[in-house]
């Protein structure tokens, strides 16, 4: 198993690119929370993300509650 990395708004432009570099390297299990604020998620991120084994969480976390989804998924 390799070191876990959480990626908050992971598919933004700047980390979305952080996470695909992640994903790249297998020492990595790579968890990105989205709010996903644009109402949906683009093409570019969707057709990315089956092609890695890639948990996304959506949620808003500037809600503290939502923190508590990634205790149950982790």
């Amino acid at each position: 198993m390799g070191k876990k990395v959480l990626l908050l708004g992971g598919a933004g432009f700047i980390r979305f690119n952080i996470a695909k570099y992640l994903s790249e390297n297998q020492d990595y299990e790579l968890t990105i929370a989205e709010q996903f604020r644009r109402g949906k998620q683009d093409d570019l991120f969707t057709d990315w993300l089956p092609e890695h084994n890639i948990n996304v969480i959506p949620g808003d976390y500037t809600d503290p509650q939502t923190f508590d989804q990634l205790d149950n998924n982790s």
